[in-house]
């Protein structure tokens, strides 16, 4: 199974149980203000994940190492790249 369907497969059931809560006789029982809580729990869920993939971006952007010899290579690898092109009668 992939990640996608085991996603997919909790959110459908999160939201039939969502559903259920909504749509039963259990919301005449629940007070007002918890009624409106789960109303707006889907709401809820989607900006608390909002905020988790916010911290994990910038956690990862804050240790994100610089590949010195990376970019050596990559400036030599241009500069042949210039003179091949250069050789072979190409302006810029």
């Amino acid at each position: 199974m992939t990640r996608a369907q085991k996603f997919f497969g909790k959110l459908l059931s999160f939201l039939a149980a969502w559903l259920i809560v909504l749509n039963s006789r259990l919301s005449d029982q629940l007070s007002s203000q918890l009624y409106h809580v789960v109303l707006l729990l889907p709401l809820y869920l989607l900006i608390a994940f909002g905020c988790y993939s916010i911290g994990v971006i910038a956690y990862n952007l804050l240790i994100f190492n610089d590949c010195k010899e990376a970019t050596q290579e990559l400036e030599k690898d241009i500069q042949r790249a210039r003179a091949h092109l250069t050789a072979k009668g190409f302006r810029a």
